[in-house]
């Protein structure tokens, strides 16, 4: 949010979904974020620093399918979680083009998934060990906020339909490492039988193999 803010033409009205509240050491890594804001619900904070171009609804509690029942989500979804189970929910009720961005300790993960394409559940079918729940994970500033930069170009490409193609549907970066060529690996997502989400594109994957 902090990078689309700054596109001089920009309007966006969405939703934002969080129950957690800011902490000092947010600080650090959410560019969004003042030290006055500490105690203060993280979606409230976003919403208000974002204004007026972009009109975000803060809903304070984690995304649950008791949303859906009045509205569904919207044509263009961004996750911005490292709760792996947290993105297959959303992944299972999207229904247009998805995109999640998180990282994994000093590297970066992004994706983009469309209604036919193999999803979040296909390029993350397991859930972080039972010991690695709830621990610390290390985090650095501008790892967290390469993460929420690429996943904003992905939205800016998709919605000037110039979205990345098979190839670069996975992107896996090592911002500390950018002088290597090796830095930026793109991915194609490949489906997966035992796709958790149990999308569309695991499902054809796997009548094939029926067949």
């Amino acid at each position: 949010m902090y990078v689309l803010t700054r596109l001089p033409r920009l309007q966006i009205t969405a939703r934002i979904f969080d129950n957690d509240v800011t902490e000092a050491s947010n600080l650090n890594r959410n560019m969004l974020t003042l030290i006055d804001d500490v105690g203060l619900p993280k979606v409230v904070v976003v919403a208000q620093r974002c204004r007026p171009k972009v009109h975000l609804e803060a809903v304070r509690e984690h995304f649950s399918e008791r949303f859906l029942e009045s509205r569904i989500l919207a044509p263009r979804v961004l996750v911005g979680v490292d709760d792996i189970p947290s993105r297959w929910e959303v992944q299972r009720q999207a229904r247009g083009w998805l995109a999640v961005g998180g990282t994994s300790h000093f590297s970066v993960s992004s994706s983009s998934h469309g209604p036919n394409q193999p999803c979040s559940g296909c390029l993350h079918p397991a859930d972080e060990p039972d010991g690695t729940v709830g621990a610390p994970i290390p985090t650095i500033s501008f790892v967290s906020f390469w993460a929420g930069l690429v996943t904003a170009v992905r939205l800016i490409r998709e919605s000037l339909g110039t979205c990345c193609g098979p190839n670069r549907q996975h992107l896996w970066l090592t911002p500390l490492r950018m002088d290597l060529s090796s830095a930026a690996m793109w991915m194609r997502v490949a489906p997966r039988r035992d796709c958790p989400v149990k999308c569309s594109a695991a499902q054809a994957f796997e009548d094939s193999w029926s067949i």
